[in-house]
Parts: structure tokens; sequence; C-alpha cells
């Protein structure tokens, strides 16, 4: 899949089953996310919305063509401690790919490049998102 051609990516982390992360983002300026990472009930609320700022074009812009050879799923042999999955979804018009990777907490997990597209995708939600969250607090 051509870089170009996505115009959606959500981005899932679980631990235990259960979302710790979610955070969508679309080319028309779709935005949704849950969570923070840490698994904090605090930080479990899902906001949706839009916004004009270019979350995705950002995001987007940290991918390159030597990462995107490298999509598929991975699960780690051996896993110890909690079950963790992560998942990046990459859609385009007529095709769609991404990246899964099933570990332990306290063995080998995702690389450093996809963690870094992970904190990227936090880091460029993070103002939107708090503007929702105290929003919600104050009504």
């Amino acid at each position: 899949m051509q870089i170009d051609n996505i115009h959606r990516v959500h981005i899932q982390w679980e631990e235990e089953e259960s979302t710790i992360l979610s955070i969508l983002l679309t080319a028309s300026g779709q935005v949704n996310r849950m969570g923070d990472g840490t698994g904090d009930p605090a930080s479990a609320g899902v906001f949706m919305g839009t916004t004009e700022e270019p979350l995705f074009e950002e995001w987007i812009s940290l991918l390159d063509e030597e990462l995107m050879e490298m999509a598929g799923r991975y699960e780690f042999p051996d896993p110890m401690g909690t079950k963790c999955k992560l998942t990046i979804a990459l859609e385009g018009n007529d095709e769609s790919t991404g990246f899964e990777f099933v570990y332990g907490i306290d063995s080998l997990g995702p690389p450093e490049e996809i963690m870094e597209l992970v904190h990227a995708a936090v880091d460029l939600t993070e103002s939107w998102w708090d503007s929702k969250r105290f929003k919600r607090k104050r009504s």
C-alpha cells in the first residue's frame, strides 16, 4: 500500500484484552480517542469529533516506505507477563494493511519505530483529548 493512499489510521493497544489506548485519525479530520496507554481507569472515556488541525497529516508524515514493508502480524515467542496486543490499522480506498504485535509486557515488544508512531499519535491528539475531557468534567 502506498502511503499517499492511506486515509484512515486506527491504533489500538490492549493489555489482558482491555483496551488501554485507542486512537482513530482520518484525512477528513475525524478524531476518536480513548485512554492514554497507561490503563488508568480515569482516562477510559471515549471522545469523538473532528478537527481542523492537520493531526492525520502530521502522523502520516512519520511513516516511510521502509517501515511499510514490515507490515504484518508478529507474535513473540515465550511471552512473559501480562499479554499485550498493539494494532496499527491503515486503510485506503480499496486496500488496507497494518501492524499487529502480540507480546508479554515483561518480554520483547514492538520495535522502537512502531512505538514512536504510537507515542506520536498520543502527543498529536493530547491537547484535543484534554479539551474534550476537561469540557466534560465542567458539565
